[in-house]
Formats: C-alpha cells, sequence, structure tokens
C-alpha cells in the first residue's frame, strides 16, 4: 500500500512480483520492490488504481485500499478492497471488483464492481467495442488528486482518436485485449459488464509496462452478444504477400530451429521491455534502412518472414521487400554493430538462430557464432530506439514476442507444406474460382482458405487436401512431370485414372488433365483411348 490513509492522502494499491516467495520482487517496469533509501516511490510498482471518477459514479472512489483477492472455485479471481469517497467524510465501503491477468501475467480488474458478469470467453462482435468511451490512466503518483475522466473513441479502423491517441485490437480468439497508447502498450480485456448505474456497458482494462493501469468504459448499454468463433484467426487487413516481384525461395525445413514457430510465416517481433516492435522508418526498404523499435501499429513496416535456411539458421525478410533481410552491417561479430536491411546475398550477418526462453524468444547472429543477439540499444523504451548487436546475456531488451500477422492468403503462386508430414505440393490461390485443376497445376479459392493460431492455413472447399498448411509465396509453379494416361494429374498413371476415364466417358465426371487421356493421340478422347490406358496398365 502507498500513500496515507485518508480519503486526501492518495492511498493506493501496488504491485510486484517473484518466482521464489524469497524475491527478487520486480514490477512491469523491471524495477525491484526493495528501494534504494533515495527512490522516487511513484516510479516503483505497478498502480492498480487511484483516485477515480466516471460519470456513473455519484462520489469520486478515493483511497483505493486495505485489499484482498480470492480465487474462487470456478477459477474467476476478485480483488477486495475499501473506498472512501469525496464527500467530506471519511466514511468508508467495501468494494469486489473481478480480476484477471493479461498475457503477460500482470493482475487487471474490471472498472466496476462486480454485479454477477462474466466475461465473454470468446470476445465480442468489434462493431460492439467500437465506439466513444470515458477513459481513465490511473497513471503513478500518490498525490490524492481526483483522477477525472478523459474521452476517447476506439474506431472500427482499430485506431483510437480523442484525447489520447493510438490503436486498439482484440485477440481473435478471446476478449484480450492490447491498446497502444502514447507509444505505450497496454495489455488487458474487453468486458461488458455493469456500469453502477445498473447498466450493462462496454469497458476496457489494461496495465502497461510503465506501471499504468488505464480503464475505459461506454455510457451507452451494450446491446451485443458473445463472439462466435469458428476458428479462423485470419485478418482481412492485411496480405501474406505485398509485393509479389520480391518474393524468394521457400525454406529448408518446417520449424525455426528448435523452436515451435513455423518457417515461412509473416510475424510481428515485439520486443518484451519496451512492447515496441521491430520496425523499418516510414517503411523503407532501401539498403542499409536502419532498423528500430517502433509502437505496433500492424503496418507491412512491422512484418517480416521468418525462413528456416540450412543448419537450423533463418533469415529475416522484410514483407514491403523479400529479397531484403535484417542484416547485421557488414557480417562483423564486434559488439555494438548496427543492424539494417539488406539485400540477401546470403552472408553470415544475414542469418539467425531463433532461440526460445520461456514464452519469448531471442535471434543470436550466425556472424558471432551465436554469441550476440539483436538488442534494443540501453535497454530504450521509446519509439526511435535502434537495434544493434550484443553478446546474448537474456537480458528482457534481447527477448521478443514473435506473434503471427494472420494475413489473408492474396491470389497467386504458393509451395503448401503440410506441417504434420513436411511433404510439399504447389498450388495457385485464385479469386474467385472453384477449387479444381488447370493444366495439372491445384486451383484453390481464396475465399475458401482459413488462418490457424499457429500461423498455418486450413482449406475449407478443397476435399484433397484436409490438413493444415504453411503457405510459402514462389515466382513460378515447377511443372510437374507428366505420363500419358494420368488424367487425375496427379503424377501417377494408375487404376484411378482408368475409373476417372470411364465415368468421363459415361458423362459423370470430368478429368484434371485431358490432354494426358488422348492415349492415341488423335486429337479426341473416345473408347480407343480408354482401351489403350487398360492395354498399358495391364502390361505394367
Amino acid at each position: 500500500m502507498y500513500g496515507g490513509l485518508f480519503s486526501d492522502g492518495g492511498y493506493n494499491m501496488r504491485v510486484s512480483r517473484s518466482r521464489s516467495p524469497l524475491g527478487p520482487f520486480t514490477d512491469p517496469a523491471g524495477n525491484p520492490a526493495v528501494l534504494a533509501q533515495s527512490t522516487n516511490l511513484d516510479s516503483v510498482g505497478l498502480k492498480v488504481m487511484g483516485n477515480y471518477k466516471f460519470s456513473c459514479l455519484d462520489k469520486a472512489y478515493m483511497a483505493c485500499g486495505h485489499n484482498s483477492v480470492l480465487r474462487d472455485d470456478d477459477g474467476q479471481w476478485y480483488l477486495f478492497y475499501h473506498a472512501r469517497f469525496d464527500d467530506g467524510s471519511e466514511y468508508h465501503e467495501v468494494r469486489v471488483h473481478s480480476m484477471w491477468f493479461n498475457e503477460d501475467g500482470w493482475p487487471v480488474v474490471a472498472p466496476f464492481e462486480y454485479a454477477g458478469d462474466k466475461m465473454a470467453q470468446s470476445g465480442y462482435d468489434p462493431a460492439d467495442i467500437a465506439g466513444d468511451y470515458e477513459f481513465i490512466n490511473h497513471g503513478n503518483s500518490t498525490d490524492g488528486k481526483i483522477i477525472h475522466y478523459q474521452k476517447i473513441s476506439l474506431n472500427a479502423d482499430g485506431t483510437i482518436s480523442g484525447d489520447a491517441a493510438g490503436r486498439w485490437e482484440q485477440a481473435a480468439d478471446s476478449a484480450a485485449a492490447t491498446l497502444t497508447l502514447g507509444g505505450k502498450r497496454y495489455k488487458g480485456y474487453f468486458l461488458a459488464a455493469k456500469n453502477e448505474k445498473g447498466t450493462n456497458v462496454m469497458s476496457f482494462t489494461a496495465v502497461g509496462n510503465n506501471n499504468q493501469t488505464v480503464w475505459g468504459a461506454k455510457t451507452t448499454a451494450f446491446t451485443g452478444q458473445e463472439r462466435r468463433f469458428n476458428g479462423d484467426y485470419t485478418n482481412a487487413q492485411n496480405d501474406l504477400v505485398f509485393n509479389w516481384d520480391s518474393v524468394g525461395k521457400p525454406g529448408q525445413g518446417m520449424r525455426l530451429g528448435e523452436t515451435d514457430l513455423l518457417s515461412g510465416v509473416s510475424y510481428f517481433i515485439i520486443n518484451k521491455n519496451s512492447g515496441l516492435s521491430l520496425d523499418l522508418p516510414n517503411g523503407k526498404t532501401d539498403d542499409g534502412t536502419n532498423l528500430q523499435q517502433w509502437e505496433v501499429n500492424g503496418l507491412f513496416a512491422q512484418q517480416f518472414r521468418l525462413i528456416a535456411d540450412a543448419d537450423g539458421w533463418c533469415r529475416i525478410a522484410s514483407l514491403g521487400d523479400e529479397s531484403k533481410v535484417i542484416t547485421v552491417a557488414d557480417s562483423k561479430a564486434e559488439d555494438g554493430t548496427n543492424v539494417e536491411l539488406r539485400t540477401d546475398t546470403g552472408a553470415d550477418g544475414q542469418r539467425f538462430k531463433v532461440v526460445q526462453n520461456g514464452g519469448y524468444y531471442a535471434f543470436l547472429s550466425k556472424c558471432s557464432d551465436a554469441k550476440s543477439a539483436l538488442d534494443v540499444f540501453e535497454w530504450s523504451k521509446e519509439n526511435g530506439g535502434n537495434i544493434a548487436q550484443y553478446p546474448y546475456k537474456e537480458f528482457d531488451c534481447q527477448l521478443y514476442t514473435v506473434k503471427p500477422v494472420y494475413p489473408a492468403v492474396n491470389p497467386g503462386k504458393y509451395r503448401l507444406t503440410d506441417i504434420a508430414t513436411g511433404e510439399a505440393q504447389y498450388a495457385e490461390v485464385v479469386s474467385p474460382a472453384a477449387a479444381g485443376f488447370d493444366d495439372g497445376i491445384l486451383k484453390i479459392p481464396a475465399a475458401g482458405i482459413r488462418c490457424n493460431k499457429d500461423g498455418s492455413y486450413s482449406l475449407t472447399d478443397t476435399a484433397a487436401l484436409t490438413g493444415q498448411y504453411v503457405f510459402e509465396p514462389v515466382d513460378a509453379i515447377p511443372q510437374p512431370e507428366k505420363f500419358r494416361g494420368d488424367v487425375d494429374a496427379n503424377g501417377v498413371f494408375e487404376v484411378a485414372d482408368l475409373v476417372m476415364m470411364q465415368k468421363y466417358l459415361l458423362g459423370a465426371g470430368s478429368l484434371n488433365d485431358y490432354d494426358m487421356g488422348d492415349m492415341n493421340e488423335d486429337g479426341s478422347l473416345d473408347v480407343f483411348d480408354l482401351a489403350l490406358m487398360k492395354r498399358a496398365l495391364l502390361q505394367n
């Protein structure tokens, strides 16, 4: 607990945590809970809430604290505390709020007291989230002042405007919320629940690595319902390929080293310490473009395809120009060597080993013999922080969240690799069209491709392909070797081709490759071709 217990004393709750009861305890900003004598107390500990006032509250809540936490039998967490009010007295009342833990394991508390409401497990329709909110940032202070709400709008295009600006998004399969405000990233949840006037409203709660909690709540009644999740993570705002003229060779292997990441998938790479994304300034892809960190915005300048190479190494290609890859300048091994974008030549400074560290990843350069990693210089948490190479010490400034982009598969040519078997085949994605073969090449309708949580894809309209596949763009599809009689175009002349030919001649089916059915090469398909197919199969 911080501050004085009286209503004007700034009393508030703070959180630090440790993996051990013996410590060390740290807050989201990485500050130790054991303080030096000169430490500014306001700079340490996640502030859960301060003195605040929404329009639906008759009186401001003040001196919220003296708390306990309960986990119920159903797994739901609750925060119990007492609050005073701005009514001129020191009378206090007990309040109970629902509580959850965000994806980084920090507690986030519902903006309004518990009234039996439950969070939608699969999240909410984005249209029900978009709209105008009263917004409170609880900040870091212990000054006893009331934090009055500001006004912001969560817009349908994912931007935030008003008294605070940035971006917002909801997870594809849950109510998990990510808000970027003023260059700072906050993680928590969306929640439709009753405010303290009894009106069911959409709200959000989230915390950042600046030790601040942010809340938002609409004033209009929520009339939606839980989103029905169909297993499709596709984000139609992004395409799997931005620049077809720049696509390179597919990867060598299914995974990136010994990690659980899939080769060939496009990812956002977000620093653990700062919460900011690896970024190309202004989306430039010229040789020598500096690699920096920037607030997460979802644009192609922050999207990278991680592609497995030989011996466990990988290349990290920019989606803006896939012929350009992240490069340690001049392939130097020295500490502090700058990191930039360069045309891929296969140099050691352009190959990295991905190492998994809990839920995070590090990128170790081949030019340093995997001793140094991509590092945010001087632990910067600011937009524009530079990326350089430094010895890998498992520091937070060297660890990254690697999150799939979940783009839509746009029309073009791809290699499809089954993640269960590792077997690959080629296909062309077309729109609009029905599934089938054309000149021996499998055609897949773009509308029938669904993105999975790991960044792979499943096909909903192609019965012949029932697994999960990584789609990697290629500039051309290798022409399959053709065999006379192979009318199903699978590369083998067999009894199945004879059956397909019989059905075609009876008017009960079609052929995938008509040319290969013309056994006598007379320009027509008839029973003479069928007889020659039977003879050839008997001879085999």
